[in-house]
């Protein structure tokens, strides 16, 4: 019986993280330069949430009364409710948990260290290689 994959075959491995202190402006930058849509949130080192570009569109556009800054900082609109996930975990039982509850992301652990994310994205495109490499071969298909 073949062994099921765990989190690691198909996780984002991480290079990429943001201090809480740093601004949405910032984190924005950094989504974008790296072309990813979640980070995990940082305090001293400590993992403290996980901010994504919703959570940065909603941000943006939250009432700053007078006075305030209007650059929120990552802190102010991350998640600090985290889905944490251990490298060697099996793939389908955290796809299960965040399929049932409705969560965007697995921020993954190695030895209390950060290893990686898995996310919608992650998921899809493994998802879509799986299916590649199932399809039959419709080489000699008559059909357009």
């Amino acid at each position: 019986m073949k062994k099921l994959p765990t989190i690691m075959a198909i996780m984002s491995p991480f290079p990429h993280s943001i201090e809480g202190s740093q601004s949405l402006s910032q984190a924005s930058v950094m989504m974008r330069e790296n072309n990813v849509h979640h980070l995990p949130v940082t305090d001293a080192g400590q993992l403290i949430g996980v901010v994504s570009t919703e959570d940065l569109k909603i941000g943006s556009s939250a009432f700053v009364p007078a006075g305030a800054s209007a650059d929120l900082m990552v802190k102010d609109v991350c998640s600090s409710q985290i889905y944490l996930a251990d490298i060697h975990d099996s793939l389908d039982a955290v796809l299960r948990v965040m399929s049932e509850k409705h969560i965007g992301s697995a921020v993954v652990m190695k030895n209390d260290k950060l290893a990686g994310i898995l996310t919608h994205s992650d998921i899809c495109r493994s998802y879509a290689n799986l299916l590649a490499e199932i399809r039959p071969d419709s080489s000699g298909d008559d059909a357009a």
